[in-house]
């Protein structure tokens, strides 16, 4: 007998096990009814940037009746980029509670090990040096993440102006109102219309100047240090509809508390770019311009770090300004 671990328990897996490659239409394939993970079709998309610039390597495991048991991310990816047919292992020595099992570990197993960030920033590093003809973010790293890793934290000016931790917590309710001189600070959703009621007392302004979030998440692309928490929405969390839906209403809302003629300021990113205008257009928006504000030091975000941020000038129908 063997005292070799390794031969013993080869020696314990059954002979019919036999890992066969064969390829077969996704349409026969079987998802299931429970989908034990949830993907947004922007990881979906990216998955399937992946098999179309690498090729489908990891092929779909199956059970003797063609229900997928671990791959059903990469089948769905592969659905989406066009492709009909995916290469399959099929597994038929398990058990229905040890493949039930076996698709719960596969998928949790991977995520025990963590990153030595310090190796990855190297590898990420002399990877970003090549001249690649395809995107990074093929690693499953947005750019901004990736941008993160390399660098590092937050830029020396941004730690200059930090401003020092408060010794006690203070808490902000919805529906708080400060009164500071002539000036007004609600703490608001500016996408609901109650909120301009409470600030502006039915007033109308002139000029509206808003910055609102640009659906990425915080941590690891506007800081890595974990001190800023994310934004109640936009945050990374919605679609491309989602988005463009959500900056509707902010527009919307700031356009209806404007006077006739007046400006709105809306800083956004340039990913962003179509989920803006499509939103302003959806108003009724005038666009006046887009301004480029140079903000001196590079932040954190793409391989070329932002010194600048985009501000689009629109401008409410009606009356000239």
């Amino acid at each position: 007998m063997s005292t070799d671990p390794a031969q013993t328990i080869a020696q314990q897996i059954p002979p019919s096990v036999r890992l066969a490659v064969e390829n077969l239409p996704i349409a026969e394939l079987v998802l299931g009814s429970r989908q034990l993970r949830i993907r947004k079709k922007s990881v979906l998309e990216v998955m399937g940037a992946s098999i179309r610039q690498f090729g489908f390597l990891v092929p779909v495991l199956i059970d003797g009746e063609n229900r997928i048991i671990c791959g059903k991310g990469r089948v769905e990816a592969a659905r989406l980029i066009g492709m009909t047919d995916v290469p399959c292992i099929r597994i038929t020595h398990l058990s229905d509670a040890e493949r039930r099992v076996f698709a719960i570990a596969e998928n949790q197993l991977g995520q025990l090990a963590g990153w030595d960030q310090e190796t990855l920033k190297i590898e990420l590093k002399e990877l970003a040096g090549l001249d690649l003809s395809f995107s990074l973010e093929l690693t499953g790293f947005s750019a901004p993440k990736i941008d993160s890793i390399i660098f590092g934290g937050e830029s020396g000016d941004a730690r200059e102006n930090a401003i020092p931790a408060l010794t006690d917590d203070v808490v902000s309710l919805v529906g708080d109102l400060w009164e500071l001189g002539e000036g007004r600070l609600l703490c608001g959703d500016a996408t609901a219309s109650d909120s301009f009621v409470t600030l502006l007392a039915g007033e109308k302004v002139r000029v509206v100047f808003t910055d609102p979030p640009y659906n990425v998440a915080v941590a690891g692309h506007v800081t890595s240090g974990g001190k800023h928490g994310e934004f109640v929405m936009a945050s990374g969390e919605m679609t491309d509809g989602e988005f463009t839906e959500f900056s509707t209403k902010v527009m919307r809302r700031a356009s209806e508390n404007l006077i006739d003629g007046g400006l709105l300021y809306y800083c956004m990113d340039h990913r962003h770019l179509e989920h803006t205008l499509a939103a302003a257009k959806a108003v009724g928006l005038e666009r006046l311009n887009l301004i480029v504000w140079d903000k001196k030091a590079g932040g954190m975000g793409s391989f070329y770090r932002s010194r600048h941020e985009l501000i689009f000038l629109f401008r409410k129908r009606g009356a000239s300004t």
